[in-house]
């Protein structure tokens, strides 16, 4: 199975860009076959198509759900449907990936195993720079990403 990972948010908005952050951070390990990285910045709906390909995705971004910043979340997107059901805040790229993924279930049928690690915001404001809490946690986020995404690769 071929792994997409893709880091989504807003560069500008300081910790809104953290799945851009993750990506960056992954470009500089050694390729592994069968893992490829995407940049999406807040355009997931663009890059669907591509992803429908992939056999897993795995999508990091800013999640406000209430823990300290710095927590990191894995969840999928029945979870995400469910807590706007319960009326929890999402972010609009969270948003714009169920839009997504329910658009791709009506044209093609299938959707790709999507899992989404969210990283809790400490400053969404103007900036380029992420707040040095979320700064200190790029390693540890990109590591885990990594070990997800490296159980989902071809051997």
């Amino acid at each position: 199975m071929t792994v997409a990972v893709v880091g989504t948010g807003n560069i500008l908005m300081r910790d809104d860009g953290i799945g851009v952050r993750v990506i960056e951070a992954l470009r500089e390990r050694t390729p592994v076959e069968g893992i490829e990285l995407f940049d999406a910045g807040t355009a997931i709906l663009d890059l669907m198509p591509d992803l429908a390909s992939f056999g897993r995705v795995i999508i990091v971004d800013a999640v406000r759900a209430g823990g300290p910043a710095g927590t990191v979340y894995r969840f999928r997107p029945e979870d995400v449907e469910r807590g706007i059901r319960d009326g929890a805040a999402l972010s609009l790229h969270q948003v714009s990936l169920l839009e997504a993924l329910a658009m791709e279930r009506l044209v093609r049928g299938r959707t790709p195993d999507v899992t989404i690690i969210g990283v809790e915001p400490a400053a969404i404001e103007m900036g380029l720079e992420l707040s040095p809490t979320l700064a200190a946690k790029v390693p540890s986020i990109a590591d885990l990403v990594w070990k997800e995404a490296a159980a989902g690769a071809p051997p």
